[in-house]
Order: C-alpha cells, then structure tokens, then sequence
C-alpha cells in the first residue's frame, strides 16, 4: 500500500509542510509540496490571532486537498513545559490545524516535539542538521531535499514519525 504522509510545523506567521510518500519503491520526499505556508505578516494588527489561524487553517486545508494524504502528522511545541509557549496563541493553531486534518476523514497524528524526535531519531532532541542527515539515509531521493527551507525540516521529521506509527519504516 503506498502512503502519502503530510505534515505541518505550525507557526502564527509561517508554517511549514512537508510530502513524504511510501511504498514498494521506499520512500521518497516530495519537494513540491515541502514548503512553507507564508501568513500574514506578524505586524498585522488589525488581524486577531484567530483570523491567523483561520488564515493558516484555509491555506492548509487547501494543501490537503491538493496531495490527497493517506495520514497527517502535527508538531505539537506548545507543551514542551516551556510556560511561555504554553500561555502563547500556539495552542490555538495546533488545534485548528488538528481540526482542519481530521475534517478530511484522514488519520491525524499530532506529536510533541521530543515525541516526533524520540519516534524518528531514536534521541528525545535533535536539531535540523541531525534530521537532515537522518532523513537523507533514509530516502531514495535525497538530493531532492537538499533546498529545502530550514523551517520545513521538522515536519519532514514528523513525517517519518507517521511513517513509524504506521510500521512503514522501522
């Protein structure tokens, strides 16, 4: 069965997602659709933190319609026991990003942060050149990858996460 994994590291002002797919070929990362999704600018004042996240939300939903996913990873930061992202506008946006994904009648997997890196890298902690390194063993296509921007990299690490909950890689 080939699945098709997107996943989003969310942000007030830009979120990044990724496209990995899975199958009797291994797995490949999809550069087209690992990207960012651009919000509106943080200095915005007429814009409340809820239309930010119905903006973030409609601009996901229409990726999601576009790559037609078989699974939906989320980075979930906000729990980190870091008081300040905890009481940030964060919680927020995961959860309507969870909404929005579970709208689409897909499974939806939400991650905290050392989760997604303990699930995918083995180490509760990791920072982009780990993930990169890490990832580009283990994708047929690596060099595809390697202009991705540094804000997608996490979900392309919550990708293989799904991956991983789905007995897909091990």
């Amino acid at each position: 069965m080939e699945h098709r994994i997107l996943a989003f590291d969310p942000g007030l002002t830009n979120t990044g997602y990724a496209l990995v797919w899975a199958g009797d070929y291994g797995v490949l990362a999809d550069p087209r659709y690992s990207k960012m999704l651009k919000g509106p600018q943080a200095g915005a004042p007429e814009m409340t933190v809820r239309d930010r996240s119905d903006f973030l939300g409609a601009e996901a939903l229409k990726v999601i319609q576009e790559v037609q996913p078989t699974a939906i990873g989320i980075e979930d930061w906000t729990y980190m026991g870091n008081r300040g992202k905890q009481e940030s506008h964060m919680p927020v946006l995961v959860e309507h990003l969870r909404m929005v994904a579970k709208g689409f009648g897909v499974p939806v997997y939400v991650f905290e942060n050392a989760a997604w890196k303990k699930k995918t890298l083995g180490i509760g902690g990791a920072n982009k050149e780990q993930i990169k390194h890490y990832v580009g063993r283990k994708v047929a296509n690596p060099d595809a990858l390697a202009r991705l921007p540094q804000h997608v990299w996490d979900a392309v690490g919550v990708c293989f996460a799904v991956l991983k909950e789905l007995g897909q890689i091990k």
